[in-house]
């Protein structure tokens, strides 16, 4: 379900689970879906966490006009 998490974000999600939990009223058996939900909030839509690294920005590709440039020499 969830590749190694750093410890910070493993800790965050952590937090926001029990934070899920106790909005809840601490129900019991819900684990599993406290954690998948704070992962979610924390990893699926962070997009500065480490297990996701965002794309490199791609230069702009410029049009040359070869029969301009030929010209010139």
């Amino acid at each position: 379900m969830i590749a190694k998490l750093k410890t910070e974000t493993e800790a965050a999600i952590r937090a926001r689970a029990h934070q899920i939990w106790e909005d809840e009223g601490r129900p019991d058996g819900r684990h599993d879906i406290h954690w998948q939900r704070a992962y979610e909030a924390i990893v699926d839509l962070d997009p500065v966490t480490p297990t996701k690294t965002p794309a490199a920005p791609k230069a702009p590709r410029v049009k040359v006009d070869q029969a301009k440039v030929s010209k010139k020499k």
